[in-house]
C-alpha cells in the first residue's frame, strides 16, 4: 500500500491495556452504594439504569450497575510474547518456523531470524483481511529494509536471498492504519551446505541458457555453487540499448578455478573473464536491446561456491550524446583514463568537443581488431591504434572521409588503445570495433579461418610486420593488402604444411609483380618494392587442395639520409 513509509522507522507503539475506573481522589470504587465512603465524589449524572445510591459515587454511566472499576467497552488482549514492540525486544524464532500472534492499535511485533551466507528466507504472514489489514517489512542486522510486504490481501509473502556472512534478520509485524487482527507468522529457509556438489543451489534447475534464473534488472547479488561439469545460467531480463553491463564473479582461487561469460540476445559471446584470480569480471556496452545471459563454468571440470554480482547503468541521454554535456565515457582524454570496449564487438554513440577520446580493449595473440568511426554532420575525426603497453602507434588512419578505420593482427597478446582526435568541428559520432579470434584447435574446411571472407576483399596487414596463422581451402583464395610506402620493401613468407600445396603471389594493382610456386615441403617467398606509396595485394592460392599455412609480412625502409 502507499503511503506507509513512515512506518518503516516506527520500532513500536503503546500495548494495549484495560483502563481503570478511578474516583477524583484516586481510590478505585469497588462496591455498589452500600459500600460507598464519605470521601468519595457526588453521583450526580445518575440515570435510571444505575443502581448505585452512594451520595458522593461519581458514576454517571447509564448502565453502569456497580462500582468495579473496569470499563465494559471493548479491550484487545494481546499475545503471551509482550511487550516485543520494538527491535531491542525482538522474539527470537528458528530459522524454520511456525508462530501465532496478535497485534493490537498501535502495536508492532518484532521477530528475529538467524540467516547464514547464501541462505533464501521465505517470510509468510496469514491473517484475514476482513479482520484487519496486517503489514510486514523485513530488515538487515544494520537496519536496512531488505523487503516489504504491503499487499491488501489475506496473506503478506517476502523473499531475501542473503549474500553476506551469517547474521540476524528482523521482521516487523504491524497493522496498517492501526489495524488489530490474529495472524500466523511463518518462516521457511534453505540455505548452502559448506561447498561440494552433493547438493546444487537454491537457482536449479539453470544448467540450460532456456532456464536461466532471472536476475533484478539493474543490481543483483546471488551466492551460488557450481557442481561438476555443470553450467550456471541467469539473465538479466531486460538491457536498453546503449546501457552498459556490468558482470563480476567471485569464488577462492585456492580452491577452485571458475570462468564468466555474457551473451548477448542474439546469442553472441559479449564479454568473457577466464583468468586464475579470485575474481572474473567483464562489461558490456548494449549495441542490442533485449535479455543478457550469464554463464557461469569451471575450468577443467572445476567446481565451488561464488558470489555472482551483475549492475546495469545507462546514459541519461536519449537520443545521440552532443557537446552541451559532452558523453558518458567522460573523463575518457587522459592515456591513464580510458575506456574500456567489449571483448568481441562494440557499438557506441559519442561525442568529440575539443578533447581527444580514448578507449582500450584486449587483444589476444592471433587475434585480428577492427575499429570503424563515422562522423555526424560536419565533425571530422582521426583515428589511432597504440599498443599500450608499448606506447606506439600500431596503425592510423587520417582521411577526409566519414569513415576511419584501422585493423591490427596481434602475434602476442596485447592491450590495444584506441584514440579518436578531432580534425575539425565537434557533435556526435559512432565507435564500432570488432574482434575475430581462431577457435580452439586446428583449423579445417570447410569452416575456414577469421580472415574471411577475403576471396574477393582483401584483409588489410600490419603497416610493419604480420604474422598470422590461416588455411586455404579448396576452390577459396586468400587475399591480403599491405601498405608500402615508395621505395620500401615488402617481403612475403610463406610456411605451408606438408597437406595439399598452397602458391604465392604479389599484386600491384591488376599486375602481378612477384610470385612463388614451389612444391612442397618448399616455402614460398615473395618481395616488391614499389616506386610510389600504395597498397600491394598477397595472394595465397591453394593449387591443389586445401591446407593450412603461415604467414609472415615484412615492410623494410632504407635509413634516411644523412
Amino acid at each position: 500500500m502507499s503511503g506507509r513509509w513512515w512506518l518503516i522507522a516506527a520500532l513500536g507503539g503503546a500495548a494495549c491495556s484495560s483502563n481503570l475506573n478511578a474516583d477524583d481522589t484516586g481510590v478505585i470504587d469497588t462496591a455498589d452504594d452500600t459500600g460507598d465512603t464519605a470521601n468519595e465524589d457526588s453521583d450526580t449524572g445518575d440515570s435510571s439504569g444505575d443502581t448505585d445510591t452512594g451520595a458522593n459515587d461519581t458514576d454517571t454511566g447509564a448502565n453502569d450497575t456497580d462500582d468495579s472499576g473496569i470499563d465494559s467497552g471493548p479491550t484487545c488482549a494481546d499475545d503471551a510474547r509482550e511487550d516485543d514492540d520494538v527491535v531491542g525486544d525482538a522474539t527470537a524464532v528458528a530459522a524454520t518456523s511456525h508462530t501465532t500472534g496478535q497485534v493490537c492499535e498501535g502495536d508492532s511485533d518484532w521477530f528475529s531470524v538467524p540467516v547464514g551466507r547464501g541462505c533464501l528466507v521465505d517470510v509468510n504472514l496469514d491473517f484475514a483481511v476482513a479482520t484487519g489489514d496486517l503489514d510486514m517489512i523485513l530488515y538487515d542486522a544494520e537496519g536496512s529494509v531488505v523487503a516489504l510486504g504491503w499487499e491488501e490481501t489475506d496473506d503478506e509473502n517476502l523473499a531475501y536471498i542473503h549474500g553476506a556472512a551469517a547474521s540476524t534478520l528482523y521482521v516487523e509485524v504491524y497493522g496498517y492504519e492501526d489495524a488489530e487482527a490474529p495472524y500466523t507468522l511463518n518462516v521457511t529457509t534453505a540455505c548452502e551446505p559448506d561447498p561440494g556438489c552433493d547438493f546444487d543451489d537454491l537457482f536449479e534447475a539453470n544448467n540450460t541458457s532456456s532456464t536461466a534464473f532471472p536476475l533484478n534488472a539493474v543490481h543483483t547479488d546471488v551466492v551460488g555453487v557450481l557442481c561438476t561439469d555443470d553450467l550456471d545460467w541467469y539473465e538479466v531480463p531486460f538491457v536498453p540499448y546503449g546501457c552498459h553491463v556490468a558482470v563480476a564473479l567471485d569464488f577462492e582461487a585456492e580452491f577452485t578455478d571458475l570462468d564468466l561469460r555474457i551473451y548477448d540476445s542474439d546469442g553472441y559471446l559479449a564479454g568473457r573473464s577466464t583468468s586464475f584470480d579470485d575474481v572474473e569480471s567483464t562489461a558490456w556496452y548494449a549495441d542490442v536491446e533485449g535479455p543478457v545471459l550469464v554463464a557461469v563454468s569451471g575450468f577443467d571440470s572445476a567446481s565451488g561456491q561464488y558470489v555472482l554480482t551483475t549492475d546495469v547503468t545507462c546514459p541519461d541521454y536519449e537520443d545521440v550524446p552532443t557537446c552541451t554535456t559532452d558523453d558518458w565515457f567522460e573523463d575518457n582524454d587522459a592515456d591513464d583514463l580510458p575506456t574500456p570496449l567489449n571483448e568481441t564487438y562494440t557499438f557506441v554513440d559519442a561525442a568529440m568537443c575539443d578533447d581527444v577520446d580514448r578507449y582500450w580493449a584486449v587483444i589476444p595473440a592471433g587475434c585480428m581488431y577492427q575499429a570503424i568511426t563515422t562522423d555526424v554532420g560536419a565533425l571530422d575525426v582521426d583515428l589511432d591504434l597504440f599498443d599500450l603497453g608499448d606506447d606506439v602507434v600500431l596503425v592510423e588512419s587520417y582521411t577526409d572521409n566519414d569513415v576511419e578505420a584501422v585493423s591490427w593482427i596481434a602475434d602476442e597478446p596485447m592491450v590495444g588503445e584506441i584514440a579518436v582526435w578531432p580534425y575539425s568541428g565537434t557533435g556526435a559520432y559512432t565507435l564500432e570495433t570488432v574482434l575475430a579470434c581462431p577457435d580452439p584447435g586446428p583449423l579445417t574446411c570447410p569452416d575456414d579461418d577469421i580472415f574471411e571472407d577475403n576471396e574477393t576483399a582483401s584483409v588489410p596487414l600490419n603497416p610493419i610486420t604480420t604474422f598470422l596463422e590461416a588455411i586455404a581451402c579448396e576452390d577459396d583464395t586468400d587475399f591480403y593488402a599491405a601498405w608500402v610506402p615508395a621505395g620500401c620493401t615488402l617481403s612475403a613468407d610463406l610456411v605451408q604444411d606438408d597437406v595439399g600445396d598452397v602458391d604465392l603471389y604479389l599484386w600491384q594493382g591488376a599486375t602481378i609483380v612477384d610470385d612463388s610456386e614451389n612444391d612442397p615441403p618448399d616455402d614460398e617467398a615473395a618481395s616488391w618494392t614499389p616506386s610510389t606509396s600504395r597498397w600491394i595485394d598477397v595472394e595465397v592460392f591453394p593449387f591443389a587442395g586445401g591446407t593450412t599455412y603461415l604467414l609472415e609480412t615484412k615492410v623494410t625502409c632504407p635509413a634516411p639520409p644523412g
